[in-house]
């Protein structure tokens, strides 16, 4: 296992957040079964983070920045904030169209800009 992986898994321990290896990556089951975050390396200092299947991409560093903390525990911020609800776990439907998952900090910014012909469903709203 990649070095950096492991400081990234033991925040998560550090944490107590649940996930599993699959081919060297960190997998992270969502709420409600919203999907899995998965967590891999390009370069041996360079993860990237999304969600299979799901519109969401990031990256150690752009967390480290957002969270003013290491890249280890920017990204562990973020999963806590998913399971806590500050970051919103959203799918959007539309007819004859396949769902789309995507994450969101704001509801009410979100809401600004839905056509009204899109429904959606919020998976870790408290």
């Amino acid at each position: 296992m990649n070095k950096y992986l492991k400081k990234i898994s033991d925040e998560l321990e550090s944490g107590h957040i649940s996930f599993s290896y699959v081919e060297d990556k960190i997998h992270i089951p969502l709420p409600n079964e919203f999907g899995i975050l998965e967590i891999s390396m390009w370069k041996e200092n360079e993860d990237s983070i999304q969600i299979i299947n799901a519109d969401f991409h990031s990256h150690g560093s752009v967390e480290a920045a957002g969270y003013e903390t290491t890249k280890e525990k920017g990204i562990r911020k973020m999963v806590e904030d998913m399971f806590s609800g500050k970051l919103l776990l959203i799918e959007e439907r539309e007819d004859g169209k396949e769902p789309k998952r995507l994450v969101r900090r704001s509801l009410s910014d979100y809401l600004k800009y839905l056509p009204e012909n899109i429904t959606y469903r919020i998976f870790n709203e408290n």
